[in-house]
């Protein structure tokens, strides 16, 4: 026997249905009314869930008249609805462009919520890019750089204490190469706070876009054989000061990234080697 719900209810709510895709914006009463409607022909509460929510919210905030984001309150209060939402940053972080009565209104709603917050280990970035390279040196003179590289990276990387930074030996740092293991860190901590965890890592890798990873490998300078070129902080504060990515992240965050810029501007004339080590730090 089949499960599918039938009968009048049922071909009331496919009517209702209907008649929302003929309006622009259902009042947000009427949207409601019909996942109510929609339980007690089912027999069973509706569980629904919304991925990639924040681009609603960021609609929502720079088109404040189209839609209604009260539509949450209510159906979180509804009885016969359980709403789950995903966010990549916290409710707060999508209201930037809002004004303090908004913000206001916006956390009043967030209340009807219970946060449930998941955070990427930084050790996450270091599993996903080492599986995505594969480094084969066409030659043993190469073999040989990428072993003393690896080996005076793991030396000087033993000294360096950071939250959630693993000890690295010789394999584990070559297994890395070209990244930096300083750059491989702070990929997934940047990610984390400023952007989409591992879709913006996957994108780095693999968009092929400007100051993308395979822009990247065309802009190392490849010197001697003795001084292997790496990926640096220098090339991941270009990719995401130039690409757009710092968009999901919040006003304040966005602030500092800016003054960063104006300041490195500011010294545009200065050699390329001094440019690097300011984007560096």
């Amino acid at each position: 026997m089949s499960d599918r719900p039938s009968g009048a209810g049922w071909k009331e709510l496919q009517e209702l249905v209907h008649a929302f895709s003929r309006k622009e914006w259902p009042a947000t009463r009427d949207v409601v009314n019909a996942f109510g409607a929609l339980a007690k022909v089912t027999g069973r509460p509706v569980f629904l869930v919304v991925d990639e929510f924040g681009k609603n919210l960021e609609f929502q905030a720079h088109h404040a008249e189209q839609g209604d984001i009260f539509a949450l309150q209510a159906l979180a209060e509804s009885k016969s609805v359980f709403l789950w939402v995903c966010l990549h940053q916290a409710f707060s972080s999508y209201s930037g462009a809002l004004s303090r009565v908004q913000r206001e209104e916006w956390q009043k709603i967030q209340g009807r919520f219970e946060d449930r917050s998941y955070i990427e280990p930084p050790t996450r970035s270091f599993a996903l890019i080492r599986d995505a390279l594969s480094i084969e040196p066409p030659h043993s003179i190469y073999k040989k750089a990428l072993a003393d590289w690896a080996r005076a990276m793991a030396n000087a990387m033993s000294g360096i204490t950071l939250d959630g930074l693993p000890q690295l030996d010789e394999e584990a740092v070559q297994a890395l190469y070209p990244f930096h293991p300083l750059a491989v860190y702070l990929i997934g901590e940047l990610t984390r706070r400023f952007a989409q965890n591992d879709r913006t890592i996957f994108s780095f890798l693999a968009s092929g876009e400007p100051y993308a990873f395979t822009d990247c490998l065309r802009r190392l300078e490849s010197g001697d054989k003795d001084h292997l070129p790496t990926l640096g902080l220098d090339m991941l504060y270009d990719y995401f000061s130039e690409t757009g990515v710092l968009r999901h992240s919040d006003r304040s965050e966005n602030q500092r990234w800016i003054e960063i810029h104006a300041m490195i501007a500011s010294h545009s004339g200065m050699e390329q080697a001094k440019t690097k080590l300011l984007n560096r730090h």
